[in-house]
């Protein structure tokens, strides 16, 4: 998934292995979110949110998720 997460952690001077310290991941696993490669659990997502200080739909671009629901 599209994401600015590289873009936030770099304008909060927060290296990759700090933020992934901080959400109990791997500095590879930071780098391939950042890459859209890797998509967090929701938990985590909103761990990430508080950290860089932004709102989900501000990190992680949802427009291309579908929705399928048969209702009936």
């Amino acid at each position: 998934m599209k994401n600015k997460v590289r873009y936030y952690r770099q304008e909060l001077r927060i290296t990759q292995q700090q933020l992934a310290e901080a959400l109990g991941i791997t500095r590879q696993t930071v780098g391939a979110l950042e890459h859209g490669k890797f998509d967090l659990p929701i938990s985590m997502a909103y761990k990430l949110s508080l950290i860089l200080k932004q709102p989900l739909d501000e990190l992680f671009d949802f427009s291309e998720v579908e929705i399928e629901i048969d209702y009936n």
